[in-house]
C-alpha cells in the first residue's frame, strides 16, 4: 500500500512538471534573426552562405538585430561564427581599412577648392599649374579618403556633431588645412604638386566610382585644351630650375 502511494505521488510530480515545463515553453514567444554561420572577414559580402535565420527567443535577441539576410551588403567588421547579425556591422558598401603604410598629410586648402568635404569623405585630388607658356589641371590622385578638416588654429571642424555652425560666426568654419590617408608614394606626389600649383579637392557622391584612366586639360599659348592620361612633371622640374636661377 505504501508502495503504491509513492508510486502514485511519483507519478502526480512527473505530470505536474511536464505540463508546467510544456506551459512554460508555449509561453515564450519566438521571434526570426539572423545568425553567423561561420567567422567572416571585414569588407566580406554577406549572403546565406556565411549567414541564416533562425527562431529564437525574443527576450535573447538584441534590439538591432536583423530578421532577414541582407542584399549587397558587406562586413563592416570581422564577425564571429555565433553571433547575432546587428545593424552596426553591416555597410552597403566597402569599409575603408586603414593599412600599414598609411599616413596622415596635411593638404593647404582655401574654402573654395573644398567642395564641403566632411571627415570621412572620399575625394579625388586634381593639380592646377600655370606658368608663361603653359595652364594645366589634372587628377593626380583618386578616391582618397579625409581623416579630418582644420581651420587655421588648427581646430577640428569636421565630425563634430556638437558643433552649432550657425550660433559660430567668423573664420572658425572656414577650412585650412584637410587631412587626408595616403601612402609615402602618394605623398610624394602631393608634396611636389602642392609646391608648384594649387591642389583642389573634389568630393565623391553616392553613385561615384574610382577612375582608372585619370584625366587632365593643357592649354598652351591660347590652344584648346588637350585631354589625356599621363601626369607630366616637366612644368614642376621647369619652375624648380627657374627659382634655382
Amino acid at each position: 500500500m505504501f508502495r503504491l502511494l509513492v508510486s502514485a505521488l511519483v507519478g502526480i510530480v512527473v505530470v505536474y512538471f511536464f505540463y508546467s515545463t510544456t506551459k512554460s515553453q508555449a509561453q515564450i514567444e519566438y521571434v526570426p534573426a539572423v545568425v553567423v554561420t561561420k567567422n567572416v572577414a571585414q569588407n566580406e559580402v554577406l549572403n546565406d552562405s556565411n549567414l541564416e535565420i533562425r527562431n529564437v527567443p525574443v527576450s535573447a535577441v538584441p534590439e538591432n538585430a536583423l530578421k532577414s539576410i541582407p542584399k549587397g551588403a558587406f562586413a563592416a567588421k570581422p564577425l564571429f561564427k555565433g553571433e547575432y547579425l546587428l545593424s552596426p556591422m553591416v555597410s552597403n558598401e566597402k569599409v575603408f581599412i586603414v593599412l600599414p603604410d598609411h599616413r596622415l598629410v596635411s593638404i593647404p586648402v582655401q574654402l573654395d577648392t573644398t567642395a564641403n568635404i566632411d571627415e570621412g569623405d572620399f575625394v579625388s585630388i586634381f593639380w592646377y599649374y600655370e606658368d608663361e607658356e603653359l595652364v594645366k589641371s589634372e587628377m593626380l590622385l583618386d578616391k582618397i579618403r579625409v581623416h579630418s578638416v582644420r581651420n587655421d588654429t588648427g581646430r577640428v571642424i569636421s565630425g563634430d556633431p556638437g558643433l552649432v555652425k550657425s550660433q559660430i560666426t567668423g573664420s572658425f568654419f572656414v577650412p585650412a588645412v584637410v587631412e587626408v590617408y595616403a601612402t609615402p608614394e602618394q605623398i610624394n606626389i602631393l608634396n611636389i604638386a602642392a609646391n608648384a600649383g594649387t591642389l583642389r579637392l573634389s568630393k565623391y557622391l553616392p553613385v561615384s566610382k574610382p577612375i582608372q584612366e585619370k584625366p587632365k586639360a593643357e592649354l598652351r599659348e591660347g590652344e584648346i585644351g588637350q585631354v589625356g592620361r599621363e601626369v607630366i612633371y616637366e612644368p614642376i622640374q621647369a619652375k624648380r630650375d627657374n627659382n634655382n636661377d
